[in-house]
This record gives C-alpha cells, structure tokens and sequence, in this order.
C-alpha cells in the first residue's frame, strides 16, 4: 500500500473508532488529528529531518482528558528504514482547573508515557505540572519529570492572537525550555551533562474553519540555546536550528 493510502487509512479508522464512542458516551468530548509536518523537531532535538504524518485523538469529560498520538514517518531514515511506520506512540492523561480563588489562573497535572516502536529507543515516562495564566500573551510555566531517567524539563511559553480581519486571525508562540543535568545526560549527552537552557522555539500558524474541521496551516523556527551543545551539533555536522512547515487537521464529536 503506498503511503497516501496508508495515511487515508489511518485517518478512516480514526474517524470510525472516535464516532460510536462520541455517540456512546454521553457529555464526552471526542477529538481527533491528522497533522503533516516537513521534519519532526522535539524540544530542540531534531528526531526526523523529513516529513512525517501525525494522528492523534483525544477524549474529554469536564476536567479530564487523555490523548492517544502517533509520529509515522513518511520516508526512509538514513539507514533506509521506517518508511511508512510509526516511530513514536504517546499515551497522555490531564487534569486541568482553574485556581481557587485566582479564575484567571488555571492549572494542570498529568502524565505521558512515551513508546518507540520499529526503533532501538525505550519507552519513558514523564510526569507534569503546569500554570496558565489568562492575560496579556498568555504566560504559562510547565515543569516535566522524566521518571526514568530523573531529568527535569522546564518550558516557559507565551502567545498571543493577531486579528487580520473579524474572520481571520494569527496564532503567534514562542516557548523557551531549560533542562536538568540529568535531562541533558539522557538526551545531550556527547555534547554535554550539566543543566542549561535547552531551546527556543517560534511559532506562527492561521486556523481555518471549512465546515467542522478546523485546517490550521502552520511554521516554526526552534533554535538551540546553550553553546556547547550548539558547538557539538556544528562539529559533528548537524544542525542547531530548524525550520519547518505543515498542515493540521482536527475535528471534535
């Protein structure tokens, strides 16, 4: 089967899994996602320098939510293989209210279990929590452990929506991440193991409304912060930037 025709069936079977259950499931929020993305980049790590096809759905009832996600790759890695198979599969559960006594401000709790089939990688656990506040660029503070490893990861997040027109508007992000010493031995180790600003990353996307899905083009620039891991990634030849490109589809039952 070619791969057009592997991401129509994954998609389809999304749809037919997410529609009885929305039915079923009274007052439960049923979501689902295709997104197409020209390189994967994670937290300043670039885990797939070409294009990949990125399902996931969501469930949700008042408070709770989780998430089931999916990063298939849609050519050969360097060792020509993968094509078409997923590589990462994510499995998440949230618990998100506001703060008593602060409505402005809202928190989160939660966990991600982390799952690399067809690759040599082990699957990871990461617990969260979060703060969200309702103001001016929407400031937010996540704090991430990895249970395996014990590294910390902490990203620091703002954005802000342009109105072009009254139906058109522009999602603006940038985030900045930190991570642990033992953050950095388990993901930058040849490079370095003390703690230090990790990545910064931008954003820029336009949602669109065509029916009920919601079409949300979108770029992104990550850039990575501490100059021995920038120095390490030039030595060896790769890169310590990125750009990228996609497109995200989604719609709620």
């Amino acid at each position: 089967m070619s791969l057009k025709g592997r991401m129509t069936l994954v998609v389809s079977a999304l749809v037919a899994m997410v529609a009885p259950v929305a039915m079923a499931l009274d007052e439960v929020e049923v979501s689902v996602s295709a997104d197409y993305y020209s390189k994967y980049v994670w937290r300043g790590q670039e885990l797939f320098d070409g294009s990949v096809f990125q399902p996931g759905v969501g469930l949700a009832k008042g408070n709770w939510s989780v998430g089931f996600w999916g990063s298939m790759q849609m050519e050969s890695d360097s060792a020509g293989d993968n094509s078409g198979e997923f590589t990462e599969v994510d499995y998440s559960i949230d618990y998100t209210d506001t703060v008593p006594g602060a409505e402005m401000l809202s928190y989160s709790i939660g966990g991600i279990l982390y799952d690399f089939p067809n690759t040599a990688f082990v699957s990871t656990f990461e617990v969260y929590a979060g703060l969200a506040w309702d103001t001016l660029l929407s400031p937010s503070l996540t704090v991430y452990q990895d249970v395996k490893s014990d590294g910390t990861y902490i990203s620091l997040a703002a954005g802000h929506t342009l109105e072009l027109t009254e139906e058109v508007a522009v999602d603006l992000g940038a985030s900045l991440g930190w991570g642990s010493d033992k953050y950095s031995e388990a993901y930058w180790s040849s490079y370095t193991t003390s703690s230090a600003l990790n990545d910064l990353a931008f954003s820029a996307s336009l949602p669109l409304a065509i029916g009920d899905v919601s079409v949300v083009p979108a770029v992104g620039y990550v850039l990575i912060m501490d100059s021995d891991i920038d120095d390490g990634l030039t030595a060896a030849g790769a890169d310590s930037d990125f750009f990228y490109a996609g497109v995200s589809l989604s719609m709620s039952f």
